[in-house]
């Protein structure tokens, strides 16, 4: 039994977690959610040792009765991955891109078993296989490149259950998932508790997710669990004023004032293709030409919202890098405002079509302050005099004070430098934006306040979006028409509301399908 007690954490002096009450039982699955901050993540740190520097701890997190907090960390390094596995947010940083998979897993049985390398290396096929990882696509000599995001994620999830542990915690493992490959990774942790025994802690922040899931659930907020009990009884009852605030925020559809197209084409793809060579055959691609985009043609006009969805692998980042002139197509044509756009256009055509990243902070340079991030796309243009009115224009149109542009973009949260990075976007004035997964990361609360003012944007500024996401519940609150992409084509366009509510094709009928959603009658 594994129980969290009267924890609390102080960092640097200041409180982060206050009296955590958080019993773990074996074969039971535990929600724990709430907005970025609330100290979700720092609740799984200190039960898996690996507090920053500067951290000071109370209370108790006992395994067998024995408290955690009083180990040294040669004992805890003996209990990491053998009692208490973890998942994380993002595999491809978790994973060691030197190592076979294979080896990765091993590496586990080795270290806390003394296994010789046959041993593990059979071991470590075993648990790939339980995974969905099965030979032979999947040998054990590939490395975290050759694979895609869920693949890389069912890695993850090998190494942290290679030993059977008593606890599996899992920290957002499904956040930058497609929604088909989300739900083959909730089945995968759902059969592992029942099969192996282990209690498993869900981090996210997605409410349907956990109602698919869990069996019990505890809301965070400020660093203390405000809300604590069976997933049912707390979905319909949300007793706290901050449990009714985050199903508000989950529900929230902005009002997009969507507009008639003007009829003109900002955007129109003709017929694209664009293939990849190979350097040699792999499991994964046994062909030395990858088509990644095969005859797409689509078409988006001035002041339309567009959603553009797909499993994971289907084109969507090789078409958008295309789009934007990043990638150059083997056959087709892209023509932006009626000009050609190649990976050669002039600078004042590409400042017409401009991008936000998923990552905001990965796409930043960490080393400038806000003013200079922001006015970084005035290359293309040339930087006015007026560049700082400019830049605290932008900045006041997305919610961010002008007394922010003397900051680091380390000193901002996560959705504020979303909004950063969408004034960024903004500043050269482009008739085309483009959202890669932009509020895929985002609690529910930051979430709805980004979408409200991408719509606000959109009526103010009459912008047109492409705006690429797993998460159907988003394309339907943004997009006024959606295009659905499977193996580098366009399967299936419409309405939004046509193609979410009567999918034709099977690949969105999969997709609507495996979308989580919280049971009707938990809610009303």
């Amino acid at each position: 039994m594994i129980g969290v007690h009267g924890l609390s954490v102080r960092l640097h002096g200041r409180e982060v977690l206050s009296g955590i009450d958080l019993p773990l039982p074996p074969g039971t699955i535990t929600g724990l959610v709430g907005e970025s901050g609330s100290g979700k993540s720092m609740t799984a740190l200190a039960v898996i040792g690996l507090l920053p520097d500067g951290a000071r701890t109370a209370g108790a997190v006992t395994l067998d009765g024995q408290n955690l907090l009083d180990l040294p960390e040669t004992t805890l390094n003996g209990l990491r991955g053998r009692r208490i596995g973890m998942i994380f947010q993002e595999p491809m940083t978790a994973l060691n891109p030197l190592m076979t998979i294979g080896d990765q897993v091993a590496e586990v049985l080795v270290r806390h078993q003394g296994m010789d390398r046959a041993q593990a290396a059979a071991r470590a096929r075993e648990r790939l296989d339980r995974v969905g990882l099965p030979l032979p696509r999947f040998p054990l000599g590939l490395y975290p490149h050759q694979l895609s995001g869920g693949q890389r994620q069912r890695v993850a999830i090998a190494m942290a259950i290679a030993l059977a542990p008593d606890l599996l915690i899992a920290d957002e493992p499904t956040t930058a998932l497609d929604v088909t490959t989300q739900a083959q990774i909730l089945d995968l942790l759902r059969g592992l508790v029942r099969d192996e025994g282990m209690a498993l802690l869900l981090i996210t922040h997605d409410l349907a997710v956990v109602a698919g899931i869990a069996d019990r659930v505890a809301v965070m907020q400020a660093g203390r669990i405000v809300e604590h009990g069976p997933t049912e009884a707390l979905f319909r009852t949300r007793a706290h004023p901050y449990t009714r605030a985050l199903f508000a925020a989950a529900a929230h559809s902005p009002n997009p004032a969507r507009t008639a197209p003007a009829g003109t084409a900002i955007l129109r793809v003709t017929d694209a293709v664009r293939e990849y060579t190979l350097p040699r055959p792999t499991p994964l691609a046994p062909h030395p030409v990858l088509r990644a985009v095969d005859g797409v043609s689509l078409t988006i006009a001035d002041g339309e919202s567009v959603g553009l969805v797909g499993e994971s692998g289907c084109g969507k980042s090789t078409l958008t890098r295309a789009i934007l002139g990043l990638d150059r197509l083997q056959g087709g044509r892209i023509e932006l405002d009626g000009e050609a756009v190649t990976d050669r256009m002039p600078a004042r055509l590409r400042a017409k079509v401009q991008v936000v990243f998923q990552d905001p902070y990965g796409s930043f340079d960490p080393r400038w302050r806000v003013d200079r991030l922001v006015a970084e796309p005035f290359h293309l243009t040339g930087r006015p005099r007026d560049w700082r009115d400019r830049v605290a224009e932008a900045l006041a149109q997305v919610g961010i004070p002008p007394d922010a542009m003397r900051r680091h973009i380390h000193e901002f949260s996560g959705g504020q430098r979303q909004r950063i990075a969408i004034a960024r976007a903004l500043i050269v004035r482009p008739r085309l934006v483009v959202l890669d997964e932009a509020v895929s990361a985002l609690d529910v609360q930051v979430r709805a306040q980004v979408l409200d003012l991408l719509a606000d944007l959109r009526r103010r500024h009459g912008l047109a979006w492409l705006f690429i996401s797993h998460d159907l519940s988003v394309v339907r609150a943004i997009s006024d028409r959606v295009l659905v992409m499977d193996q580098g084509r366009i399967v299936e366009d419409g309405t939004t509301e046509q193609v979410l509510s009567a999918p034709r094709h099977g690949v969105t009928r999969r997709l609507v399908a495996a979308t989580p959603v919280i049971p009707a009658g938990w809610i009303a």
